[in-house]
C-alpha cells in the first residue's frame, strides 16, 4: 500500500464542514472504522495508505454529488480551487498552461510515496500535452479519476479556455492524463 499526503483529507474534511454538517454526519457513518478513525487523526502533513483516501474521496463525490457520473471528476477540480485559490490564484492568472503542468508533475513526490510523474507537450501544438505517472499501477481509478480533475481545475485558473482532460489508462505502467485548451 502506497501512501499519499493528508492534504486531500484536509480538504475533504473543510468541504464536508462548509458544505453542510450533515454532509459530514452521512460522511462518517459510511466510513469503515479504520478509516474513520485515519479520518479525524489525519492533517497535511500526515502521511496515509492511498487506498483510504480513494474511499475518503469516493464516498464525498456520492454525498456531495449524487448520482453524478463526474462526482470524482468535480470534486478534483473543488480541490485545485480550495488548494490553488489563495496566494497562487494572482500567480496561476500569469502562468502558462505548459508551466503549471510540469509544475504538478514536480510537486508529485510531495503528495504521493509512489510514482514518478513527468510532462510532455506537442511539438505540433503550444496548446496539447499531457502529465504522465509512470511504476505506479496500483493508483486507485478513483484517484485517477480525480487527479484529470485537479488538472482541469488548475488549468481553469490560468488564462485557458476549452479545457479538456482525457484520462488514458490503457497502459497501467503509465497512467496519463492528456490535455488540450485555447
Amino acid at each position: 500500500m502506497a501512501d499519499a499526503k493528508g492534504t486531500g483529507v484536509v480538504f475533504l474534511k473543510n468541504k464536508l464542514k462548509a458544505n453542510n454538517t450533515d454532509e459530514e454526519v452521512v460522511f462518517i457513518s459510511k466510513l469503515p472504522e479504520k478509516i474513520k478513525n485515519i479520518y479525524f487523526k489525519t492533517l497535511s502533513i500526515s502521511w496515509i495508505p492511498v487506498e483510504y483516501l480513494a474511499v475518503m474521496m469516493e464516498t464525498t463525490a456520492e454525498i456531495v454529488y449524487p448520482d453524478d457520473q463526474e462526482a470524482l471528476f468535480k470534486l478534483g477540480q473543488d480541490e485545485a480551487s480550495d488548494n490553488l485559490n489563495g496566494v497562487y490564484k494572482v500567480m496561476l492568472k500569469m502562468t502558462t498552461v505548459p508551466f503549471l503542468v510540469r509544475q504538478t508533475a514536480k510537486l508529485w513526490r510531495h503528495y504521493h510515496a509512489a510514482g514518478e510523474a513527468s510532462a510532455a507537450f506537442d511539438k505540433n501544438s503550444d496548446k496539447q500535452g499531457y502529465m504522465m505517472v509512470r511504476g505506479y499501477p496500483e493508483f486507485p481509478a478513483s484517484m485517477r479519476e480525480v487527479v484529470r480533475g485537479y488538472i482541469s481545475g488548475a488549468l481553469a485558473l490560468t488564462r485557458a479556455r476549452n479545457i479538456s482532460v482525457v484520462l488514458d489508462e490503457l497502459d497501467p505502467q503509465c497512467w496519463k492524463w492528456h490535455c488540450k485548451w485555447d
